[in-house]
């Protein structure tokens, strides 16, 4: 164990910066790296998951519904926020469930969701209205990037020394967000069972690269030949 500098250690007694914890770190060197090496771990994990579940998602978006899909990437996402909190609880296993809590931040295909229910909203349209619609969802995805990056920013410059209280704020907010869309969310698709990717295709040629879109088509088109 590293002893802390003495510098670190006065200023701890004194009571200095007692929501920094630049001030507390003995080594801060040690701690920014091994805090990169488990960033980095937990991205890596995030990372498979998303693309795992965007395979699936593509396939099953169309066979169970948005609603399902979308009920199902936020109890994922309020269940990675759950083991942050038992993180700071038990720490012999912070390590593990703070790497189980990001990577299931990566099974909600948002992105995709997103792209179909405009599509879904969009298709009885008229042109012009369709393609309002389709900007605003730009503009609208864009909204929350901007805001809670503010609040991350500003809570990261605040260099806490125990998330728990706000772990715990963040858990009870994705569990009210989860309850109000198993409330009041519809299912925007059409109810005429389609095959997988019947309604999908559109959406995803309208909202991705081509080089992206060819590829998420292929696999619905595959995952169609499967199922029919």
């Amino acid at each position: 164990a590293r002893p802390p500098a003495p510098a670190s250690a006065a200023a701890a007694a004194a009571g200095v910066a007692l929501f920094s914890g630049s001030e507390a770190c003995a080594d801060r060197l040690h701690v920014i790296t091994e805090g990169q090496v488990l960033s980095s771990l937990a991205s890596s994990v995030e990372n498979s998951t998303k693309i795992a579940t965007m395979l699936a998602a593509v396939v099953c978006i169309d066979m169970y519904g948005r609603r399902r899909i979308l009920l199902f990437g936020l109890a994922c996402t309020a269940l990675s926020v759950l083991l942050f909190v038992l993180a700071c609880f038990l720490q012999p296993w912070a390590r593990t469930f703070f790497i189980l809590g990001q990577g299931l931040q990566g099974a909600f295909p948002v992105e995709l969701l997103f792209a179909q229910v405009v599509a879904d909203l969009a298709a009885p349209l008229p042109g012009d209205e369709a393609q309002r619609l389709f900007e605003m969802k730009t503009i609208v995805m864009f909204l929350p990037v901007y805001l809670f990056g503010f609040v991350a920013s500003f809570i990261h410059v605040l260099e806490l020394r125990d998330y728990t209280v706000l772990w715990c704020g963040v858990l009870l907010t994705n569990c009210a967000l989860l309850a109000l869309a198993a409330q009041h969310f519809p299912e925007t698709g059409r109810g005429e069972a389609p095959g997988p990717g019947k309604g999908l295709v559109s959406g995803i040629q309208k909202d991705y690269t081509p080089s992206s879109s060819f590829f998420l088509c292929r696999v619905v088109r595959l995952g169609e030949e499967r199922w029919s």
